[in-house]
């Protein structure tokens, strides 16, 4: 506030001349209130806000892969209000979840990036826009895009090794396959180098992503013995893949009593055997089994095998023949009879006992037969048979099965 004075001497004045009269003076006085300053008024701060995303940069690989990134919002001078964000710059096929969101200081929101099969590689900026009221605010991240690979499969076998008994019951192995990248088409399974009289059932066989299927392998009686790789190839158009499993192939291991007397020295004694000793060989613990009904009598040695495979079943087997021709397998721990076989042909009769009173009334089968298990696919059994039709006769029969082969 300012105000000025005038001041003038009436009677002085009045008697000087008026060139010489003294004009009107004037003072000017400023009046400041006291305990204020001359400085313009500091305004209040403005409440506001950030907005981030993490990680900074991101990759994925279409049709795969589905990487997240967090979005936080940090108040500034007391701000606390919510943030509507939205995405921008999402290229087409990639898709993010959520898209849009409200987010509320220090409580972070994960957004979650996905890319169609078939979008292609490229490499993006993706912008967040958070907005409250008449404040906005962006932040961004980058996104590279990586083509999804072509389709594919792969295929595996468990186990990865078997053993096979030579003329035992088979062992099965287990194809699985697994499509990649959306694969779903059939595929074609083949195996190659399997070893001499090793079979598979089935050998060949169609194979889809996540239906396993089962292959028998067997060892025929003269399966090539030792170990070996077998290969199973997958092909599906041009795709192709394989597996590999292991064989090993060996003789049985059981006691087996193949001649007469054991060995072709005739000793009689089993190196082999673990269970009788002259200790449990006695009345109380050692003694008939079975009682088996055949056809004639017998003056050969039965003779045994252990797991043999008939009709699909293991047994040890016990093997007979009688004076009437006949040759028996029996279940030898059971005693059922498992097969018979004649050695005489269509309207053969056995031979009478040629004034040998040791043979009444017939003579058939008399000497103790011998087994080859390694003989054929089955093995076989040869026989020397006698017949009123032939003065003699050695045909063979296989001791997995009823057909016999002579001449």
């Amino acid at each position: 506030m300012f105000f000025y004075i005038r001041h003038q001497n009436q009677s002085s004045h009045s008697r000087m001349p008026q060139s010489v009269r003294p004009p009107f003076a004037l003072a000017c006085l400023a009046l400041i209130p006291i305990g204020c300053s001359s400085k313009p008024a500091a305004t209040a701060p403005v409440a506001d806000f950030s907005l981030s995303a993490t990680p900074a940069a991101g990759a994925l690989t279409a049709g795969v892969d589905s990487p997240q990134v967090s979005a936080t919002t940090t108040g500034i001078n007391g701000f606390n209000a919510s943030v509507a964000v939205a995405l921008s710059g999402l290229p087409a096929g990639i898709t993010a979840k959520p898209a849009s969101f409200i987010l509320n200081p220090g409580a972070p929101q994960t957004i979650t990036l996905t890319a169609a099969p078939t979008v292609p590689a490229s490499s993006n900026t993706i912008t967040l826009i958070g907005t409250s009221g008449s404040i906005s605010h962006t932040t961004s991240f980058t996104l590279k895009v990586t083509a999804a690979p072509p389709p594919d499969f792969s295929i595996t076998v468990a186990p990865t090794s078997l053993s096979l008994t030579t003329g035992a019951s088979g062992q099965q192995a287990t194809l699985t396959a697994v499509g990649t990248n959306g694969f779903n088409g059939a595929i074609s399974i083949s195996l190659s180098a399997l070893p001499v009289g090793v079979t598979a059932a089935p050998s060949t066989l169609s194979l889809t992503s996540g239906a396993p299927q089962s292959i028998t392998f067997s060892a025929a009686a003269d399966a090539t013995i030792g170990a070996s790789t077998i290969n199973i190839q997958g092909q599906s158009g041009s795709l192709s893949h394989s597996a590999s499993l292991s064989i090993t192939v060996a003789v049985p291991t059981g006691n087996d009593a193949v001649t007469y007397h054991y060995d072709n020295a005739r000793t009689g004694l089993n190196l082999d055997e673990t269970i009788l000793t002259p200790a449990n060989v006695n009345s109380s613990t050692f003694g008939k089994i079975n009682l088996l009904s055949v056809d004639g009598k017998v003056d050969a040695e039965p003779l045994y095998l252990s797991d043999v495979t008939i009709s699909g079943q293991t047994h040890n087997v016990l093997y007979v023949v009688t004076e009437h021709g006949s040759i028996y397998a029996f279940d030898a721990d059971n005693g059922a009879q498992l097969w018979k076989v004649s050695a005489l042909g269509s309207a053969e009769t056995t031979s009478d006992n040629h004034g040998c009173s040791d043979f009444t009334p017939e003579i058939g089968i008399t000497s103790t037969p011998v087994i080859d298990r390694r003989r054929g696919t089955n093995g076989a059994i040869f026989i020397v048979a006698m017949s009123k039709d032939f003065e003699w006769w050695i045909p063979s029969t296989s001791p997995c099965s009823r057909h016999h082969y002579g001449s």
